[in-house]
């Protein structure tokens, strides 16, 4: 969602959470991240039209792991998670 910022632009926020568990439900590794968005109408248009792509990386130990995956819009207040089965394998030949 976006709010009227006034004097034509748009303004919203993301939030993005990963967070990587071990098979014993311990927490490997996590991230979070914020998106500001502050839009033209112009910008605005282009931007709901278009697919919306975010890339977060984590560093994972080599095992099997659940990633979950949780987006947050600020503006709305609404939440969506997904859960990530993962097998890491190691560099090692």
């Amino acid at each position: 969602a976006f709010a009227d910022a006034g004097a034509v632009t748009y303004s919203g926020a993301l939030e993005f959470d990963l967070a990587a568990n071990d098979t014993d439900g311990r927490l490997v590794t996590m991230r979070s991240q914020t998106l500001k968005l502050s839009l033209t109408s112009d910008e605005y248009r282009q931007f709901i039209q278009t697919p919306f792509q975010f890339l977060q990386q984590l560093d994972l130990p080599p095992g099997q792991l659940t990633i979950r995956a949780g987006v947050r819009d600020i503006v709305s207040d609404k939440i969506g998670t997904l859960n990530i089965p993962l097998t890491v394998h190691s560099g090692a030949p």
